[in-house]
């Protein structure tokens, strides 16, 4: 099975997703172990919006912090200024931008 293309995870796109993913984790661990009742909300930055790779993987996280008793709302931006301004303001709790 050669391929002209390296698999995903060699590339750049591939190695981004690996390490937020760990990065989420931790930030979810971190959350979920203050132990707080109320709702944590993100700005997540995708250029695709809900439909975004980013995004998806946000919302999968979201649904595994629930299983941890955590509720994550998350808040999509495709403009990427307005999810740091949201943040900066203190409409969110976290953000993931670029």
């Amino acid at each position: 099975m050669n391929s002209r293309f390296p698999p995903l995870s060699h590339t750049l796109f591939g190695l981004v997703k690996h390490h937020y993913l760990r990065l989420m984790t931790c930030l979810l661990l971190l959350a979920a172990s203050t132990a707080q009742a109320q709702a944590q909300s993100f700005c997540v930055f995708d250029v695709l919006g809900v439909q975004g790779p980013f995004y998806n993987a946000m919302r999968e996280y979201a649904t595994v912090a629930h299983t941890w008793g955590m509720d994550v709302n998350l808040k999509p931006y495709t403009d990427e200024q307005l999810a740091t301004t949201a943040f900066s303001a203190g409409l969110c709790d976290a953000a993931l931008v670029t």
